[in-house]
């Protein structure tokens, strides 16, 4: 009950930071579209999220934070797909770039398009491979989502073969999809 307090203040506080700022700025409707998702107002994080992105078009986050609640609390599949492929968002150097690409290979797979799922891990892939600072060690899930669509497509070989390296890597989930279905 406290915690949903502090929600509903921190909705109150952004709302005047908002109202009172000469410019209003993306963060302050991230924030509070942020509070509105943990208090069940998806709709009205939505929102929230999208006047964010309006006021900076260079942050991939809002486009990643709006795709989360179409993917986990509607169920919306498709819009999540909507928001992931927006043009004006997903270039490889915003923030959270990332984070999209693997969130729409799972929705991929939930939509039962798991060639497209591949397609999207491959791509990012070959980002990590130009990547100077980070690697896909440092994302093994990715691996782990590459293994289920092949698994779905009945290529067991490649599929186990992803899920044991992104199990070495660090992703324990891995091996729970290993037991199931590469034994």
């Amino acid at each position: 009950m406290d915690r949903l307090r502090k929600y509903k203040e921190a909705i109150k506080v952004f709302t005047n930071v908002i109202s009172y700022s000469d410019k209003p700025f993306a963060n302050s409707y991230l924030s509070r579209g942020d509070s509105k998702i943990h208090l069940g107002d998806f709709y009205g994080g939505l929102e929230d999220y999208e006047i964010a992105h309006s006021l900076d078009k260079t942050n991939c986050y809002v486009l990643f934070q709006k795709a989360e609640v179409y993917y986990f609390k509607l169920k919306d599949y498709e819009k999540v797909l909507i928001e992931l492929n927006r043009p004006d968002l997903i270039k490889e150097d915003c923030f959270g770039y990332i984070d999209c690409k693997i969130l729409e290979s799972k929705n991929y797979l939930m939509l039962n398009n798991p060639e497209a799922t591949i397609s999207t891990i491959e791509k990012l892939i070959e980002y990590f491979d130009r990547e100077e600072f980070m690697s896909i060690k440092d994302k093994p899930e990715i691996l782990s989502i590459r293994g289920l669509a092949h698994l779905f497509l009945n290529e067991k070989e490649e599929g186990c073969r992803d899920l044991s390296k992104a199990g070495q890597w660090g992703y324990e989930d891995a091996y729970l999809i290993i037991s199931k279905y590469c034994n």
